[in-house]
């Protein structure tokens, strides 16, 4: 059962907009970088707004800032998930059509 101070908590929606920023970023990391490690800043770079995020709102339960911290992360790494399909799918089209892996009997 959802306690309302999860339900009620100011922190929350301001924690989806650290989320989807942190979205973008890793996203923008994924697109534009082929090196893997890169996304360990990005990372730490959510970990420190969500972090100064939270601090101002000290006085709310620990349940209640885990919550929308969790959530900024969720948000953050579906969005990275998404991204790496897109572009893991681009590459197994373009290796298609190249010849080099034999196309799919049936979609994955």
């Amino acid at each position: 059962m959802i306690s309302e101070s999860v339900i009620s908590n100011p922190l929350l929606p301001r924690a989806a907009v650290v989320g989807l920023f942190g979205a973008a970023g890793l996203a923008l990391t994924v697109l534009y970088s082929r090196r893997g490690p890169m996304i360990y800043p990005v990372y730490g770079a959510l970990l420190a707004a969500s972090g100064l995020l939270s601090s101002r709102f000290a006085s709310l339960p620990f349940v209640s800032r885990f919550s929308a911290l969790l959530l900024a992360f969720c948000i953050a790494s579906a969005g990275l998930w998404l991204m790496v399909d897109r572009v893991a799918a681009r590459a197994r089209r373009r290796e298609v059509v190249r010849g080099l892996i034999p196309a799919p009997s049936l979609p994955i």
